[in-house]
C-alpha cells in the first residue's frame, strides 16, 4: 500500500507508477518499508529524478538500510537532486562507516565540484592509512584550490608509483608553475603526460632533456608526446620537429635542431654501442663548438668504433685541430702492447689491444705491430698479420 498525492491511499502501485504522478510522498513510504531491495532501489532512483525536501529526507534515512545496493542508490539520488540538503546528506554519508557509502559519496562529491567536500578530501587524501586515499587524491584534480595542490606536490613525490601516478594526473588538472617544477623532478611518464595536459613552455627544456633518458622508451615516448603538446599551446616554441623524433635516437640525431644537444649527450653513455656512435653522429651533425669536451669523453669508449665516431664528430665540428683526437687513445694501448711484451705478458692481453687498434684504424700504430711478428705466441702473430694487413689497406 502506498500513498497519492494529497495522502490518498493506493493499491499495488510500484515505483514508476508513482514516479508518474510525481507520488514523493508514495515513494519516500515505498522506500522506507518495501520487504524486497529491488523496490526500495527503485524508489529510491525515482526519488532522485522527482528531487524535493521529502525525497532528500527519505533518501537520507535510507543510507542506514540494510541493503547495500539500496544504500548506494541512495546516495546516487542525493547526488541528482544536488540540494544545499542533498550535499549536506553526501557529507554525513562520506564521514560514515560504511565503506561502499563512502566511495559513492565521494564520486557525487566530485561529480557536484560542491567546494565543502573539499577539507574532506585534504584529509583523506593526506592520511596513508585511508581506505579512500587514492579515490580522493584523484578528486584533489577537480579542485584549484591551493589546499589541494599542496596536497598533491606531496603525493607526487611518494615513492609509491601507483600514488604518484594519480597526484601526477590529479596535478595535470590543476596547472601551474608549482605543478611543473614538481612534475619534471618526478620524470614519470604519467609525470609526462601531465605536463602535456599542463602544456605549460617552462615544461620544454625538462621535457627535451627526458629524451635523452635512454633506459626508459616509454617515457621517452611520454616526453616526445608532451612535446608536442606544448608546441601546440606555443607554436612559437618550435618543438614540432623535437617532438616528432617519438623518443627515437635516430630522429633525434637526425633532426638537426640545436636542442638535441642535451639528450643526445646522454645518449652518450648508453648501453649499446650502435646508440654511443649515433648520438656522436648526431652531435657532429650540430657543429656546436660547446660540445667538444662531452664528445672527447667518447674518445675513452671501450669499443673502438665509438672512439673513431667521436673522432669523427670532433674533427667536423673543429676541422681546424692540429692533432689526432684518437692519438692519445693510440698511445695507450701501444704502451701496453711494449710493456706486455717486454715482460712476456699473457696473450690475451696483448690480442685485446691489437684487436682494438686494428678495429680503430690506428695506423700510427703500425710500427709496434711490425714489432709482434715474431711473437713466440702464434695466436699473436696470426692477429697481428691481420691488423697490419687492414691498417696497410686504410693507410692507401
Amino acid at each position: 500500500m502506498a500513498f497519492g498525492r494529497g495522502g490518498k491511499k493506493r493499491k499495488g502501485a510500484d515505483p514508476a507508477q508513482l514516479e508518474a504522478i510525481e507520488d514523493s510522498e508514495g515513494l519516500a513510504h515505498l522506500l522506507g518499508t518495501a520487504r524486497d531491495a529491488p523496490t526500495r532501489r527503485l524508489a529510491a532512483a525515482s526519488l532522485g529524478r522527482l528531487g524535493g525536501l521529502r525525497a532528500t529526507v527519505a533518501l537520507k534515512a535510507a543510507l542506514n538500510d540494510h541493503d547495500t545496493e539500496v544504500r548506494i542508490e541512495a546516495v546516487d539520488a542525493l547526488g541528482n537532486i544536488e540540494g544545499p540538503r542533498a550535499v549536506d546528506a553526501l557529507l554525513e554519508a562520506l564521514r560514515g562507516a560504511d565503506r561502499d557509502v563512502r566511495g559513492a559519496a565521494l564520486a557525487q562529491l566530485v561529480r557536484l565540484g560542491d567546494v565543502r567536500v573539499l577539507p574532506v578530501l585534504v584529509e583523506m587524501a593526506g592520511d596513508p592509512r585511508h581506505l579512500l586515499r587514492r579515490a580522493a587524491i584523484t578528486a584533489l584534480g577537480g579542485f584549484k584550490d591551493p589546499r589541494a595542490v599542496e596536497v598533491l606536490l606531496q603525493a607526487v613525490v611518494e615513492p609509491d608509483r601507483s600514488v604518484s601516478d594519480l597526484a601526477a594526473g590529479a596535478l595535470g588538472k590543476v596547472g601551474g608553475r608549482p605543478a611543473v617544477k614538481r612534475l619534471l623532478r618526478v620524470r614519470s611518464p604519467a609525470a609526462m603526460r601531465a605536463l602535456g595536459r599542463i602544456g605549460h613552455p617552462s615544461a620544454a627544456d625538462g621535457l627535451i632533456q627526458t629524451l635523452g633518458n635512454v633506459r626508459n622508451e616509454v617515457l621517452r615516448v611520454a616526453a616526445a608526446d608532451a612535446l608536442f603538446a606544448v608546441h601546440r599551446a606555443h607554436p612559437g616554441l618550435r618543438l614540432d620537429v623535437l617532438a616528432s623524433t617519438g623518443g627515437d635516437l635516430g630522429a633525434l640525431a637526425a633532426c638537426g635542431d640545436a636542442r638535441a644537444a642535451v639528450p643526445l649527450c646522454g645518449w652518450l653513455f648508453a648501453a649499446d654501442a650502435g646508440d654511443r656512435i649515433v648520438a656522436c653522429r648526431g652531435l657532429a651533425k650540430l657543429g656546436d663548438s660547446g660540445l667538444l669536451s662531452t664528445i672527447e669523453a667518447a674518445l675513452c669508449d671501450p669499443v673502438p668504433e665509438v672512439c673513431r665516431a667521436a673522432a669523427d664528430a670532433i674533427q667536423a665540428i673543429d676541422p681546424e685541430r692540429s692533432w689526432d683526437p684518437l692519438s692519445e687513445t693510440i698511445l695507450q694501448h701501444v704502451s701496453r702492447i711494449e710493456e706486455l711484451r717486454a715482460a712476456d705478458g699473457p696473450a690475451d692481453e696483448l690480442l685485446a689491444s691489437i684487436d682494438f687498434l686494428a678495429r680503430l684504424g690506428a695506423s700510427l700504430a703500425l710500427p709496434t705491430l711490425h714489432g709482434l711478428e715474431d711473437h713466440p705466441d702464434w695466436s699473436v702473430r696470426r692477429a697481428t698479420a691481420h691488423a697490419i694487413k687492414a691498417l696497410s689497406a686504410d693507410r692507401r
